[in-house]
C-alpha cells in the first residue's frame, strides 16, 4: 500500500509555525486549525516533519516564510 502524504509548514493560526499533513492526491493544500502543534521556529515545525517515518512526498514551506 502507498501513500501519498506530505508536511506543510506554515503559519499556526495562534502564532508560531505548524507542521500540517497533507495528501498529494487531495487537490486542496492541507490548512492548519488551532488544534494542530504550535512550533516556535520554522526548524522546529520542519523537524518535526522529518522525522515522520512514512513521509513520501516531501517537506513543504510556504514561501512567505523563506
Amino acid at each position: 500500500m502507498s501513500a501519498d502524504n506530505y508536511y506543510r509548514i506554515c503559519k499556526h493560526p495562534k502564532g508560531g509555525y505548524a507542521a500540517v499533513m497533507g495528501f498529494a492526491s487531495n487537490d486542496e493544500y492541507a490548512e492548519p486549525t488551532e488544534n494542530h502543534r504550535q512550533f516556535d521556529t520554522i526548524d522546529a515545525a520542519f523537524e518535526h516533519a522529518y522525522r515522520d517515518p512514512i513521509i513520501e512526498y516531501g517537506i513543504r514551506v510556504d514561501r512567505e516564510l523563506l
